[in-house]
């Protein structure tokens, strides 16, 4: 699973995954690659260069420092540090419950690819890219998968929201929302009577969102693609990270879980 920094986009507000290259035994250019999830904004520049150290000249008996560089006493006072960055809230919703139902919408939508940004208990997704009903039939690469949709399309025929228009604005989900779906996705599963398809969005969303809450993350924003998800989380020591997965590795971390809830697996747990 690839790892990047993650930093605000200076076109879009969205993200912009980075990554900062290691330097050659020749070189001192560190390269650097970074594009945004949302605009496919670059970072107008290739690479570091890192220059030699000077020795610090001294007046009077004074050292001049580099601007910026801090002291070592500034290093160990507190007072000098800045304030960090704010923890992880110890009541913030269960990311795997709201993932899910926001996936059941986007589900009912047809939405294929999306942007979602996380901003306390509000969600707010922009849709980009929807799936036609001939999309959906048509067979798939993975048999498995295919058989899947088909079983699915049985089920949901007469499901609320099914076929319904893709919006075009931006879909905002606060918390009395999110417990509406809920409440409403409860009520249409019945115990032993449906078939769960792991590889659905909500399952796929669900099964992300218990991932971030095991590893004490808090999540910022979520880019879903038809190859990659990217996901921008703020680790509990406070750095800003995008982590991409694929989708087939969303489905074996599903698949742990079902069998952990199911009983069948004690050790199984997604790491």
């Amino acid at each position: 699973m690839p790892t990047y920094r993650a930093r605000p986009c200076p076109n879009c507000s969205y993200y912009v995954g980075f990554t900062v290259g290691r330097r050659g035994s020749s070189s001192e250019k560190f390269p650097v690659n970074g594009v945004c999830l949302n605009c496919g904004y670059r970072l107008p520049m290739q690479a570091l260069v890192v220059g030699r150290k000077r020795r610090a000249r001294r007046i009077g008996g004074v050292s001049l420092r580099a601007v910026g560089k801090p002291s070592r006493r500034e290093k160990t006072d507190p007072e000098s540090q800045p304030d960090p960055e704010p923890a992880i809230p110890a009541g913030h919703r269960d990311y795997a419950v709201d993932l899910r139902a926001i996936g059941q919408e986007l589900e009912a939508m047809r939405v294929a690819r999306f942007n979602l940004e996380c901003s306390g208990v509000c969600y707010t997704v922009w849709p980009q890219e929807t799936k036609s009903p001939a999309d959906e039939a048509a067979p798939k690469d993975n048999p498995l998968r295919a058989l899947w949709k088909r079983i699915r399309s049985g089920m949901d025929a007469g499901a609320p929201g099914a076929g319904s228009p893709p919006p075009k604005a931006p879909q905002r989900f606060g918390g009395s929302d999110i417990d509406r779906i809920d409440r409403a996705g409860k009520a249409r599963r019945q115990p032993g009577g449906t078939i769960t398809d792991g590889h659905a969005l909500s399952q796929l969303m669900r099964t992300l969102g218990t991932l971030i809450v095991q590893r004490r993350q808090r999540l910022l924003a979520v880019s879903w693609q038809p190859l990659s998800i990217g996901v921008v989380v703020e680790t509990p020591a406070g750095k800003r990270q995008l982590d991409l997965y694929r989708h087939d590795q969303i489905y074996d971390f599903w698949v742990k879980c079902y069998l952990r809830r199911a009983g069948r697996a004690y050790s199984d747990v997604p790491t």
